[in-house]
């Protein structure tokens, strides 16, 4: 692996070297190993370099240490290195996946620069159904064909059907996939779930809705109408901040980032995407065109298959 760095020369004479890896500057004061823990790299070694560069001023102190007298820019060649990911989990009935959920994603990773999105599609849902849903199997391979052209968009079967378990399966609650998740991942990977701001204003109501914050951070879409104040009133008792904190912020859309104490919420601007699972359910069972709301691959399998007519 190369890496660009920096390599620097403090007020005092000493050489130290910076590099910039996954988005974050990491501080090499022994050039033998990497050992800076700030969610980017792990343990590594540094195997070698090409020579210095141009000279240039360095844009602001990203250590926050020593003054610098000069920059020369050189390429590392990094081993061992395990850099730390960004993983996405979005959950849902997905009952079918449209265009708004793909908005969703792509939006959540360019923000939070994510390495991937795991789509979950849910065999028992938490919250009760008006109508029964298509089989587990219809709808993964409608997030499978969803996903197809986006290579770090994965359909998961996190919350699949448990062999043997038929008529004994539990509700899939977002907190035990997480805590599943991060079963197989390290400790310096972050969760993000990623959620519809409808959703959202119910998020209080979910199981173990405060130890869900503490698991993972959210990136949540935005919806015309709904205020900052709206999302943390939105939050569990324990975890929402008192009225007269709030209450400035209810003409302030809801945009940006919310980190409160045992919170770190990422606010999605609208996606100014109009497809409704609902809509097209109704759209599918009188023979509409699906296109305007689905993938091709998507609209072609409902056809198909005969689903939700």
């Amino acid at each position: 692996m190369e890496v660009t760095g920096v390599h620097l020369f403090s007020a005092n004479c000493t050489a130290i070297d910076v590099l910039f890896a996954e988005g974050v500057w990491v501080l090499l004061a022994n050039r033998s190993s990497v050992n800076f823990a700030e969610g980017a790299l792990t343990s590594g070694t540094v195997t070698g370099f090409s020579g210095p560069g141009s000279k240039e001023t360095l844009p602001g102190s990203p250590t926050k240490s020593t003054p610098y007298l000069h920059v020369g820019l050189r390429t590392y060649t990094l081993t061992g290195l395990k850099p730390s990911m960004n993983i996405g989990l979005f959950g849902g009935t997905f009952d079918p996946v449209h265009k708004g959920h793909i908005a969703l994603a792509r939006a959540a990773t360019e923000r939070c620069k994510l390495h991937y999105v795991l789509f979950v599609p849910a065999n028992i849902p938490p919250h009760k159904q008006q109508r029964p849903l298509a089989l587990y199997a219809h709808r993964f391979a409608m997030v499978a064909l969803a996903t197809t052209g986006e290579k770090c968009f994965v359909p998961s079967l996190l919350e699949a059907p448990e062999e043997g378990a038929r008529g004994k399966e539990k509700p899939n609650y977002s907190i035990d996939t997480v805590r599943r998740l991060k079963q197989s991942l390290k400790a310096s990977d972050r969760v993000f779930l990623l959620i519809g701001m409808d959703a959202f204003a119910e998020i209080a109501k979910w199981h173990q809705a405060e130890a869900l914050f503490k698991e993972c951070a959210f990136i949540v879409a935005g919806r015309p109408g709904f205020s900052l104040a709206d999302v943390a009133n939105a939050l569990p008792a324990k975890l929402r901040p008192r009225a007269e904190v709030t209450r400035p912020f209810q003409k302030q859309s809801a945009c940006g980032d919310l980190v409160l104490p045992g919170v770190t919420i990422h606010l999605l601007e609208d996606l100014h995407q109009p497809a409704s699972a609902t809509a097209i359910r109704e759209a599918a069972a009188a023979g509409k065109a699906l296109g305007r709301f689905l993938d091709p691959s998507v609209a072609d399998y409902i056809k198909k298959a005969g689903l939700y007519r």
